[in-house]
C-alpha cells in the first residue's frame, strides 16, 4: 500500500501543474459520484498491480497488464462506435499471441535449461572457460 500512496503523492502535483485550477469549481453535485468512482478505481487498480508485482512473476504480470490495450479498444468500439482498423485487430492480436507463448513457455519451462545439475553444469564451465561466450559462439570473436 505505500507504493500507491506515495504514486499518488507524486502525481497530485504533477497533475495539478497542468490542469485548469477552477475546474473543481465547474463541477456540479451530480458529477460527484463520477469524480469519486475514477478516483477510487485508478487507486484500486494501482493497488491490484502492485499486489500482483508483488505475488506474481513480472515475466507474466506485465503482458497480462497489456491486455488492457486490446480490451479498451474493444470497449471503445461497444460502447462508442470507434472504428477498429486493421493495425488495432493486429496490435491485439501480436499482444495476445505473445501472452499464449509467455504462458507457454512458463508453464514448460524455458527450453535452455535442463536439470538443476545441467544448469549448474553450465554455469560453471562459462565462468571457468578462457572465453566466457565461447558456449554461445565456438569460433570465438575475431577482431
Amino acid at each position: 500500500m505505500p507504493i500507491v500512496f506515495w504514486m499518488a503523492v507524486i502525481q497530485l502535483p504533477l497533475g495539478l501543474a497542468g490542469s485548469d485550477p477552477l475546474f473543481p469549481l465547474s463541477l456540479g453535485w451530480w458529477d460527484i459520484p463520477a469524480v469519486l468512482g475514477i478516483g477510487i478505481g485508478g487507486t484500486s487498480s494501482h493497488y491490484c498491480l502492485s499486489n500482483a508485482f508483488r505475488v506474481g512473476d513480472a515475466t507474466l504480470v506485465v503482458p497480462l497488464d497489456f491486455l488492457r490495450v486490446p480490451l479498451i479498444a474493444l470497449v471503445g468500439w461497444a460502447f462508442f462506435s470507434e472504428s477498429l482498423d486493421i493495425w488495432v485487430i493486429v496490435g491485439g492480436f501480436v499482444i495476445v499471441a505473445g501472452l499464449f507463448w509467455n504462458l507457454q513457455v512458463e508453464a514448460t519451462g524455458p527450453p535452455l535449461t535442463g536439470s538443476r545439475g545441467a544448469l549448474t553444469a553450465d554455469i560453471k564451465e562459462w565462468t571457468t572457460s578462457a572465453c566466457p561466450f565461447r558456449k554461445f559462439h565456438p569460433g570465438g570473436f575475431a577482431l
